[in-house]
């Protein structure tokens, strides 16, 4: 999508939700939902992604990255495969959430963290990996959706109940 502005949060609460179903083949992708990341690149050039899963792990997750410093709100639990499931990811003030069919997994305080990197684009279902799109989603995505606000636990659980 490029690199605009709306998508260069700061230190500022921002949501980003949508609907996920990883393929049964599902094996070696990086399941992004939403990011602004680049694998080959350092940390301190990363910004987040919000993920269904890392490798094999089908473990949705939200990631920040600053300097040689990463933070993580991960989920304990794999997801199935073939299934939908609803997957949030919130930064709300000094912490991050992560989601999953309306029940927060986990959080990770960030303090103050900044992810400002302009120049960063935001991608959907892959990540650029220096110098070409790679990753790219094992499944299907619906209704994507980004906030520049962070939706409270109640309109997270709302947002999964409204499932179309």
């Amino acid at each position: 999508m490029g690199d605009l502005s709306p998508f260069d949060f700061g230190a500022n609460d921002f949501t980003i939700s949508g609907w996920a179903k990883i393929d049964g083949t599902y094996s070696s992708s990086r399941g992004s939902l939403v990011n602004k990341w680049n694998t080959g690149a350092n940390p301190g050039t990363n910004e987040f992604v919000c993920s269904v899963g890392y490798g094999a792990n089908k473990t949705p997750h939200l990631t920040f990255a600053s300097s040689s410093t990463s933070y993580s709100a991960t989920s304990p639990t794999e997801i199935s495969s073939d299934e939908w499931h609803h997957i949030v990811c919130v930064r709300r003030a000094d912490k991050i959430f992560i989601f999953v069919d309306g029940e927060e997994m986990d959080n990770t305080d960030v303090g103050s963290l900044a992810i400002d990197n302009v120049g960063r684009s935001l991608y959907v279902g892959n990540i650029y990996n220096n110098g070409s799109y790679g990753y790219s989603f094992d499944g299907d995505l619906d209704e994507i959706r980004i906030y520049n606000r962070a939706l409270s636990h109640r309109e997270v659980k709302d947002l999964y109940n409204w499932a179309p």
